[in-house]
């Protein structure tokens, strides 16, 4: 999965706050872009659609669970570099 961190991010004690993880437990479903990776639902379909994973088109990215939602990011960094 990938670890994406914002280093300026400081949780009350001083630890580091991984904003995927955060965005993931809140479950914001509200808006045009939703989960952990911020997908809007046109990309996570064909991102989904295009490493066969139909079982996940139309699916709320932010009703995904956290492994699928960082299989679909992974695949979305993937698919912009060309591999």
């Amino acid at each position: 999965p990938l670890d994406v961190v914002d280093e300026g991010a400081v949780a009350p004690g001083g630890q580091r706050l991984n904003l995927t993880f955060a965005e993931a437990v809140s479950r914001i479903e509200d808006g045009v872009y939703r989960g952990a990776y911020q997908f809007d639902q046109t990309t996570w379909n064909s991102v989904a659609d295009a490493i066969g994973r139909s079982d996940l088109v139309g699916t709320n990215p932010a009703a995904a669970s956290p492994a699928d939602q960082d299989t679909l990011a992974t695949a979305l960094y993937e698919l912009a570099l060309g591999e």
